[in-house]
């Protein structure tokens, strides 16, 4: 477990340790710009999927996935998508009372 003060930072470190130039990492599109101005930093090759109103397409991700250059990871955020504000369909959604 590694605390830290956002998303941001967390992001970044995840990045110095499991990224390295010219490792392609699927993120959505549109994707968090924090999240991709780390990535690019590191020098990852960014393949940005479409996204819907229900999430990041299947059929797409399924393509991306299929490649002959593997990925290194899959970036997502199913809830609360920033810029999209979008929740992932599937995802119980809950209201704070």
């Amino acid at each position: 477990m590694i605390i830290t003060t956002g998303s941001l930072q967390a992001i970044n470190i995840l990045a110095k340790v499991f990224v390295d130039p010219g490792d392609e990492v699927i993120t959505e599109n549109p994707c968090f710009i924090g999240t991709i101005s780390v990535l690019k930093s590191y020098g990852a090759n960014i393949n940005g999927l479409a996204i819907d109103n229900e999430g990041i397409g299947i059929d797409l991700l399924k393509g991306a996935l299929n490649n002959p250059v593997k990925p290194k990871f899959l970036y997502l955020t199913p809830y609360f998508h920033n810029p999209a504000g979008i929740v992932y369909s599937g995802i119980p959604q809950t209201s704070c009372n």
